[in-house]
């Protein structure tokens, strides 16, 4: 939303929002939800990546990566994942998709 047009908005495509942190180094804002990531640029989504997880703990952000871990129901354990954070593209558990 731009202060000075509030009509000027759009929808970030992750709820509800769990987790929020800037990355002014990479131009973006990183969004998470239970199971989601999105990143947010000037122009809007940057790039959205599904993990498939539940409660998505973050605990590394920069310009080459996202890490964290999330809990998988199929294994009942909590699961590293990682996250290109250029291409939004992820290594989670035993499972890679576009990294």
């Amino acid at each position: 939303m731009r202060a000075g047009n509030p009509a000027d908005w759009a929808n970030i495509p992750i709820l509800p929002i769990t987790d929020a942190r800037p990355v002014p180094e990479c131009g973006f804002i990183l969004f998470a939800d239970f199971g989601r990531l999105a990143a947010w640029g000037k122009s809007g989504i940057v790039w959205e990546t599904q993990l498939g997880f539940d409660g998505l703990h973050i605990t590394t952000v920069n310009c080459d990566v996202i890490k964290g871990y999330g809990y998988d129901p199929a294994s009942a354990g909590d699961v590293p994942f990682s996250v290109n954070a250029r291409t939004g593209g992820a290594k989670a558990g035993a499972i890679t998709a576009g990294y």
